[in-house]
């Protein structure tokens, strides 16, 4: 199973999953996207919302073998999360993520969390998406804000694990692939995309990828692909 989270920078989802399947490393079974436009696919294979019509959060279930369905969001859930029921080869949940500055990215995605607890499916979860957000940022003084609140909710209150950082074996902060570049920058690196998946699940991780700087110009952010071989 091939689990694929990426800030696409605009344009519409049938272009920008044409644009990973053209490097078949980053493939995928399910995607969640950021900045993409309304969808133009059939609602069977993707579901998005957002506030813009050209700039939403989508989650597309494209995997051969794969079908994924919306579970209805309460009025006031915010536009940070987009949860899906997968079925396939395995089921589980699939929370794509894109968080807001107001009142902190943190906050943003911990009360879209608290909105959707209640309304998700016993079994495995996974969230994934652009959490804007990295340890070089955290402040004692503010731990609402921290990417360690993240890290710990996920955990203590969901069993989660970041793929990236279990199947590297190093701690949040220590990453060596960067995510996002600043203003297209390469001098200006910064880790603020992630997989969270289930600890059951970490074993299983058998490949984590994320792209290059020189391949994926087209945004300010790398895809991150992540393999989990699932009985």
């Amino acid at each position: 199973m091939r689990l694929a989270t990426w800030n696409c920078h605009h344009g519409s989802v049938t272009d920008r999953l044409r644009d990973l399947r053209q490097i078949p490393e980053f493939t995928p079974d399910v995607v969640a996207l950021q900045e993409c436009s309304r969808p133009d696919l059939p609602e069977r294979e993707v579901n998005w919302r957002g506030s813009y019509e050209h700039k939403g959060l989508a989650v597309s279930v494209v995997g051969e073998g794969w079908a994924g369905n919306a579970i209805p969001l309460p009025p006031d859930a915010p536009m940070s999360v987009l949860p899906i029921w997968v079925t396939g080869p395995v089921n589980f949940t699939v929370v794509g993520v894109w968080t807001h500055e107001v009142p902190s990215y943190t906050q943003d995605l911990l009360k879209g969390l608290v909105a959707i607890k209640p309304l998700l499916p016993a079994g495995p979860l996974v969230v994934m998406g652009d959490f804007n957000n990295h340890p070089r940022w955290d402040n004692p003084a503010t731990p609402m804000r921290n990417h360690a609140t993240i890290v710990r909710t996920l955990e203590d209150e969901f069993g989660l694990v970041s793929a990236y950082h279990h199947f590297h074996g190093i701690e949040h902060g220590r990453d060596r692939n960067p995510t996002h570049y600043f203003m297209f920058d390469e001098a200006r690196p910064f880790h603020i995309d992630y997989v969270f998946a289930p600890k059951e699940w970490a074993e299983q991780i058998a490949r984590v990828e994320v792209g290059s700087f020189e391949d994926w110009r087209s945004s300010d952010h790398r895809p991150m692909l992540v393999q989990v071989d699932v009985p």
